[in-house]
């Protein structure tokens, strides 16, 4: 009897020990399951450097951000918007050019956002050699057929504000696109600047002899005026040193868009350098006749001259200021003198 009771017993503490022993080897093979999971296909790995405002104190305190936005004629144009304060700048800005989303109470009269309503940014992989990966989700591809160029120009052109983006790569719920989804312009690669904005017709006779300059025009809606970026093809000889494409830029600035824009130039027809440019330590030296000036009692640099004079020119290599002199046109005596940095944000207020 005492035999039969002790194998009872040991064979209910071998039960229990293999309960035990079964349980840890589960909870073991959960926590390894954990660790193995992978992570997911998009990620942000790094923001740009000039997303403030992260932690308690900056929490509520909003950023400005340079979106592209439509203007009233269809141009893609840079606008300055006060947004809140985040450490994923670049997919917030794409956020905020989505139509009906959260930029439509801070729209400026006459312009719209430019991305398809509903478009959701899945995510944004900024990879070391300044690639940005933009996963969109299914409703990026509804736009209408005429506006995939300006669409493409947009996020592009948005994106490469920041230091740390050279190029745009475009997928859609995952998958890389080598074509934009609707009329089918080739992206395979990756897009940068390179593929101007509001491309303009030019008058250069050999299309493979040419490269593209970005300079910026006035516009004007409602009685405000702002700057819109313009890119021309000239002759690939007019641009083979920094001091020869500053020099084509402001002959194109006074050249002006041509009349079958709705764009102005604020550059008098009869003004001419009166050396050619020299750029040292990323500063730009013009000399100006007087035609440049504006007004008469007090003779001055306009905004609708500095400014779009300024914006070009920063364009241009590792240019950072410009430095203009105005000499009388009788006595060569310097009448103005200046020296003006690009403003940290585009079309908003005076700088």
């Amino acid at each position: 009897m005492r035999a039969h009771r002790r194998h009872g017993l040991m064979a209910i503490l071998f039960c229990l020990f293999a309960t035990v022993l079964a349980g840890c080897m589960f909870q073991g093979e959960k926590e390894t399951a954990k660790q193995i999971d992978p992570p997911p296909e998009m990620t942000i790995e790094k923001q740009p450097s000039d997303g403030e405002g992260s932690g308690e104190e900056g929490a509520n305190t909003p950023d400005v951000r340079e979106v592209y936005l439509l203007d009233a004629n269809g141009y893609v144009v840079p606008q300055t918007l006060p947004l809140p304060a985040t450490d994923e700048v670049a997919k917030q800005a794409l956020e905020y050019m989505v139509t009906g989303g959260p930029v439509t109470e801070l729209l400026p009269n006459g312009f719209q956002a430019v991305l398809p309503q509903g478009t959701v940014i899945n995510g944004v992989d900024i990879r070391e050699d300044g690639t940005a990966v933009v996963d969109f989700s299914n409703e990026f591809a509804s736009y209408a057929p005429e506006s995939e160029r300006q669409i493409l120009e947009a996020i592009t052109w948005t994106l490469t504000q920041f230091d740390t983006i050279d190029k745009v790569n475009i997928w859609i719920n995952g998958f890389e696109q080598d074509v934009m989804p609707v009329n089918h312009e080739p992206i395979h690669g990756g897009v940068t600047r390179e593929m101007g904005i509001n491309i303009q017709s030019s008058d250069v006779t050999d299309i493979r002899s040419s490269e593209p300059v970005t300079v910026y025009y006035v516009a004007q809606h409602d009685k405000t005026s702002y700057y819109v970026p313009v890119t021309k093809r000239v002759d690939s000889d007019r641009l083979e040193t920094e001091e020869e494409t500053a020099q084509t830029i402001v002959e194109e600035l006074v050249k002006g868009p041509g009349f079958e824009t709705s764009l102005l130039t604020g550059f008098h027809p009869d003004t001419e350098l009166t050396a050619n440019p020299e750029i040292d330590a990323g500063t730009v030296y013009l000399q100006f006749t007087a035609a440049v000036l504006s007004g008469n009692e007090q003779p001055g640099l306009s905004n609708q001259v500095l400014e779009p004079l300024v914006l070009s020119l920063t364009e241009v290599g590792d240019v950072k200021q410009v430095s203009v002199d105005v000499n009388s046109s009788e006595e060569g005596d310097l009448v103005v003198e200046e020296v003006v940095s690009r403003p940290a944000v585009t079309n908003q207020g005076k700088f």
